[in-house]
């Protein structure tokens, strides 16, 4: 597992008794990335370094993942919104802009929902606000024992933990079929945070129907759908666009900055 770069240097925190593995780099205020269940940190990299002149950049390995310790039992949202909070407090963040991809974007949208005053502003990837029946059919099918040779070793080269780690957070993913975390509608209804949704329009996990609704239930959102894309659109080397990589930076970038304009409240009229 690759710890460190010229750019982001490597640092455990530890938060309520769980060592947290994470990458810092930048100047400024504080971006929290999270990334996708069963990978880590490293899956930022390739986009990460371009937030940096603007903000100080915390990627940080999900529990159980790459460097971070796991929490007991099955995987909780919750409870790892709860340990990034913690994380911002232990790094005197009291804000942050926040980019998720999947699993991370659901734990962002947690962390959004129970203290909004601390997310500025947020960028969710592929990622709901409630694990749908598509979902549990693939967190289900996809085990460990059925992946090639190939997949194997890539996930053995991610975490340092080895065959035993690798397969502990395929155990936690393979469950993750049987969560029933979720946030209303009603909820997303009343968050005040501005929210980019990019979305895929050939998500097996999260079809589009399901950013939509969120898009329409998030009083300040946007959403960029992705055409031809699945569950990764910005990641090549995971089936994604080049194209959509390249320019993503720049999109959130600017919306982050807020463009020069605010995104209004739906319904609140010119």
């Amino acid at each position: 597992m690759e710890q460190e770069t010229p750019t982001f240097r490597g640092h455990t925190v530890t938060v309520e008794g769980l060592k947290l593995y994470c990458r810092i780099g930048g100047t400024g205020p504080h971006l929290l990335m999270l990334h996708g269940f069963t990978l880590t940190g490293e899956q930022w990299l390739p986009l990460a370094g371009d937030f940096t002149s603007g903000h100080t950049v915390v990627i940080v390995d999900l529990p159980g993942h790459g460097g971070s310790e796991p929490m007991p039992g099955a995987f909780n949202f919750a409870v790892t919104a709860r340990l990034m909070h913690g994380l911002l407090d232990e790094l005197g963040a009291k804000t942050a802009c926040g980019i998720g991809h999947s699993a991370g974007a659901f734990v962002l949208l947690n962390m959004a929902e129970r203290q909004p005053e601390r997310i500025s502003a947020m960028v969710l990837i592929g990622g709901a606000h409630f694990i749908g029946q598509e979902a549990r059919k693939v967190m289900r099918q996809e085990r460990f024992e059925l992946l090639g040779p190939a997949e194997r070793e890539f996930y053995r080269r991610l975490h340092p933990g080895g065959l035993e780690q690798v397969e502990r957070i395929f155990r936690q993913y393979n469950g993750l079929a049987d969560n029933r975390e979720s946030i209303s509608t009603g909820a997303l209804g009343a968050l005040p945070v501005r929210t980019l949704l990019v979305w895929g329009d050939r998500d097996p996990y999260f079809p589009l129907e399901v950013a939509l609704e969120m898009y329409r239930a998030l009083p300040r959102s946007a959403l960029w759908v992705v055409p031809g894309q699945g569950h990764t659109p910005l990641w090549e080397n995971l089936g994604g666009s080049a194209d959509t990589a390249r320019i993503f930076p720049t999109i959130v970038g600017n919306f982050f900055s807020e463009g020069g304009r605010e995104i209004r409240r739906k319904g609140s009229g010119p």
